[in-house]
Order: structure tokens, then C-alpha cells, then sequence
């Protein structure tokens, strides 16, 4: 006899999704704040709302939504991440998953339009990334 799942809320679906974007990694993103105070520019609000919109951009580019569909069988045999992980404990939906990831990318790519600078350089986190999902993680040393 299978055991059924209980249907989860539209409000816990959100929030998984949510929780897979893995918000408490966005404060490394306050890095790109610094260049404010070497440049002497902290006080510019023009040059404020361009490094705001920068760290943004580093937020949707820094998802973890592929490296937990990459691990989801791994995480769904772990004690705690099969628990606390959105894909794992099936809060969330491999399609919705893979959704959540389209919208960020073409986030990124309409970003290209307004600040295509950084974008060369949120390519090359996301080249990281990708590096890390698919080989890096593997790497003992490295993952420390």
C-alpha cells in the first residue's frame, strides 16, 4: 500500500520556490557594493541605484535551482535535506523547477538590454556555477 501525499498549498508551493532560490546565499552578492566606497561614490544615488540593480542581477543569476535538480535523488535519500530541500521533499515540482530556472535565465538575458556590462561578468559566475553543479562539488578539496 502506497502512502499518499497530502496536496501542498498554492502559499507552500510559492514559498518552496521561493526557498529553492536560496535567498540566504544573496548576501555574498553585497560584494558588489564595495567598488561604492574605494570609488568614493557611496553617496551618489545615481551610482547607488546602478549597483543595486547589479546585486539584483547577481540574485536571479545565483539560483541554485540547478545543482538541486542535479543532486534531487541524492538529497531525496538524505535524512535532513530530504526534508528541507523544495525538489527533495516534493514541495516543489521538478516542471515548476525547470520553470522557475527559464524565467530567471530570460531574466538575465532581458538584463542584458539594461546593463550589459555586468552581464559579462554574471556570465562568467554562471560558467562557475555551472562548473561547480557538473564537476567542482565532486572534487574534495575544491567543495571545501
Amino acid at each position: 500500500m502506497h502512502a499518499t501525499v497530502a496536496p501542498r498549498s498554492s502559499l507552500a508551493q510559492l514559498r518552496g520556490m521561493f526557498a529553492l532560490l536560496r535567498p540566504r546565499q544573496w548576501v555574498k552578492n553585497a560584494f558588489v557594493f564595495a567598488p561604492l566606497i574605494f570609488a568614493g561614490e557611496f553617496l551618489k544615488l545615481q551610482s547607488i541605484e546602478k549597483v543595486a540593480l547589479a546585486a539584483l542581477i547577481f540574485c536571479v543569476a545565483s539560483s541554485y535551482i540547478l545543482n538541486d535538480l542535479t543532486d534531487i535523488e541524492r538529497d531525496r535519500r538524505h535524512p535532513k535535506k530530504s526534508k528541507s530541500r523544495p525538489l527533495a521533499s516534493g514541495l516543489v515540482s521538478v516542471t515548476q523547477a525547470i520553470t522557475l530556472l527559464l524565467i530567471l535565465y530570460v531574466t538575465l538575458l532581458a538584463a542584458w538590454f539594461v546593463m550589459s556590462a555586468i552581464l559579462y561578468v554574471v556570465l562568467g559566475y554562471l560558467r562557475l556555477n555551472l562548473a561547480y553543479t557538473f564537476v567542482l562539488k565532486h572534487e574534495p578539496v575544491i567543495d571545501i
